[in-house]
């Protein structure tokens, strides 16, 4: 959908921010439209990915804050659910660091 989901965001102008669109013709795996669109952040210091199926309401400023105060390389966005089965599983330290992340919990996780 992702048709809707400019739609919705549109060039970004809504949130003091430049929203640019890379679409695969075809599907390049994990990561594959970061890789595609790796041109377009060359320049920039800060950018977000957002994968097209997946939704999760939060504040883009106070996620782009924390990543800047914490001073990581990459901050991801997660959220708690009670069956992890389709997903993977992200556990952080006091520091809100990942620890470890596990892509299938079922075959990987201790727990």
């Amino acid at each position: 959908m992702p048709i809707r989901v400019e739609n919705e965001f549109g060039d970004g102008l809504n949130w003091d921010v430049v929203i640019e669109y890379s679409r695969e013709t075809q599907p390049r795996g994990t990561a594959g439209a970061v890789k595609l669109a790796q041109s377009h952040l060359e320049d920039d210091s800060d950018f977000l990915v957002m994968n097209r199926d997946s939704f999760l309401e939060l504040d883009f400023r106070e996620l782009l804050q924390f990543h800047r105060l914490h001073g990581g390389l990459v901050t991801i966005a997660v959220v708690s659910i009670e069956n992890a089965g389709r997903y993977g599983t992200v556990r952080v330290d006091s520091d809100d660091r990942v620890t470890p992340f596990w892509r299938r919990p079922e075959a990987n996780s201790p727990d």
